[in-house]
């Protein structure tokens, strides 16, 4: 049997930390409180009534946590649960920490006083394999800072899910590693834990195998998409209780040569301690940003950041690294762009731009090699398509042969160039 949920959040209701009795679950997904009395309006009856953040356990995670013993799997269950809980606290605190919607079409932000979630533990997939993840329902109202209560900015909500579970994947690898001692190993894609035998986790993935290869036939290569197959080609999961899950699983893995004796030899005998070094990661993201673009979302440099620090920093640490590089001017904050985010660039790039600025200017004075502005409208275009301006950026123009790129590039990148006036 999959575990019952408890929530996380909802003091003034008493919830937190309570099991979720499903009468209440239900009453407040309708916008309505304990006691029926409706909190938020339903006009046409379309109101969307929560937000699932799902948190996963990678893969060498959850065959580990299957094959383990009683006690190992509760640490196990422990970390985890500890780890989801500190991200729900991280999307209440640092990134929905305006999504109250008030007034007309809702186009106000506010502050929530707390957000309120229905966390549900799971540990198979939809295939039958180990995989222990935690679906947390976020209610779709909040009460604001004078008492009344208004929904979530749906685009917040969305934008939020990324980050969230970067930030989950640092904050889990990294108590996995400190409190229960196992080795991690970065990724592509996230973390491993060290130890655990490939050909068992592959026998094990076979939910995303399906996904897989649904997405190569129909020519799908982005996340988005992908969560789109996984929810239309979802299954009903078969009622089996979790003792005879493990007891299958267990049994499985053994025949392919991965026993208890194993795991503990394998994975429980770490004995090198994983350090963070702020500079080091800094340098990293900040390098991998500037070969590809001149400046970057907030939002996006924490997901880099975070995904460079699996198993050396929770996201108490994370949040202290990105606050040493504002700090320290490893990164120039600049100006809400036209999605209304905040995006920074480098000392670097901003300089490169100052001289792009001088640079288009001695132009400009000398007359040469005046172009209409409709030629020049016509290859900017092509320019930026073909990926030469951020080429140019990046080369400090040591090969220029349009003398108007700099001044279009100018007039065109307004949050670089406010930053490189000031």
């Amino acid at each position: 049997m999959e575990q019952s949920g408890v929530w996380v959040g909802g003091r003034s209701m008493g919830l937190h930390g309570q099991r979720v009795d499903g009468e209440v679950f239900k009453a407040l997904l309708d916008g309505r409180d304990i006691q029926g009395n409706k909190l938020v309006p339903d006009k046409d009856g379309t109101r969307r009534v929560g937000y699932d953040f799902t948190f996963s356990a990678d893969k060498s995670v959850s065959v580990l946590w299957a094959r383990a013993d009683d006690a190992l799997r509760a640490k196990i269950e422990g970390v985890f649960r500890k780890s989801v809980e500190n991200s729900l606290k991280y999307i209440e605190k640092d990134i929905l920490n305006e999504c109250v919607r008030r007034g007309k079409d809702g186009l106000i932000r506010e502050s929530p006083k707390e957000l309120t979630f229905a966390t549900f533990q799971h540990g198979s997939s939809r295939a039958g394999d180990p995989q222990l993840h935690m679906h947390s329902v976020l209610l779709n109202m909040a009460e604001r800072r004078d008492g009344s209560w208004g929904a979530i900015d749906p685009k917040q909500a969305f934008k939020a899910q990324v980050l969230a579970r970067k930030m989950f994947a640092a904050e889990f690898s990294t108590n996995l590693h400190r409190e229960l001692g196992l080795g991690i190993k970065q990724t592509r894609d996230g973390f491993r834990i060290e130890g655990v035998p490939e050909e068992v986790i592959k026998h094990y993935s076979k939910r995303k195998q399906e996904i897989e290869k649904r997405a190569e036939a129909l020519g799908v290569s982005s996340a988005r998409g992908r969560e789109r197959i996984a929810l239309d080609t979802r299954e009903d999961k078969q009622e089996i209780s979790q003792d005879l899950r493990l007891a299958r699983w267990q049994s499985e893995m053994e025949e392919r040569g991965f026993t208890w004796e194993d795991a503990q030899k394998q994975c429980l005998s770490n004995k090198v301690t994983q350090t963070l070094n702020r500079d080091d990661v800094i340098g990293s993201v900040l390098s991998d940003f500037t070969a590809h673009s001149s400046t970057f979302t907030e939002r996006a440099f924490k997901q880099k950041i975070a995904e460079n620090t699996v198993g050396t920093a929770s996201i108490e640490e994370l949040k202290k690294v990105f606050s040493h590089a504002v700090e320290k001017e490893n990164v120039i904050r600049l100006e809400l762009d036209e999605r209304a985010e905040r995006r920074y660039t480098t000392i670097e790039i901003l300089t490169q731009e100052r001289e792009m600025m001088s640079v288009a200017e001695t132009l400009h004075k000398t007359q040469k090699h005046k172009v209409s502005s409709e030629n020049a409208a016509g290859v900017f275009k092509t320019a930026v398509s073909a990926g030469v301006i951020s080429h140019i950026i990046l080369n400090r123009f040591s090969y220029i042969p349009l003398t108007f790129i700099p001044t279009l590039f100018w007039r065109d990148s307004r949050l670089l160039r406010q930053a490189a006036a000031a």
